[in-house]
C-alpha cells in the first residue's frame, strides 16, 4: 500500500473544501481560516494527507467548479508557500 503524502493548499471559502472532499481521498484535513491584521476572511488554508499523487489531486481540483485557487496552490507541505502557480 502507498505511503500518505502530506498537501497544503488555499481555498476561497469551506465550500470549496467540501466539494474537494467529495473527489480527493484525504485524511487528517485540518482547515485554518486566512487572518490579516485581525481580521477573518473567507479564504482557509488547508493541509490534508493523501495517498493520491500530487498531479492527480491537481486534476481533481481542476475539475470542480471554481476550484482553481486549490489547484494553483496545492503543493507539498514543505514545499507550500500560499503562491498561485499558473497550470
Amino acid at each position: 500500500m502507498s505511503k500518505s503524502t502530506t498537501y497544503k493548499m488555499r481555498a476561497e471559502c469551506r465550500t470549496d473544501v467540501s466539494r474537494m472532499m467529495s473527489v480527493v481521498q484525504f485524511s487528517d484535513l485540518n482547515i485554518k481560516p486566512i487572518t490579516i491584521d485581525g481580521r477573518e476572511f473567507p479564504d482557509v488554508e488547508v493541509t490534508f494527507d493523501s495517498k493520491m499523487d500530487l498531479k492527480e489531486i491537481i486534476s481533481k481540483l481542476n475539475k470542480i467548479p471554481d476550484g482553481h485557487v486549490m489547484a494553483e496552490s496545492i503543493n507539498f507541505l514543505e514545499h507550500y508557500d500560499g503562491t498561485r502557480r499558473d497550470l
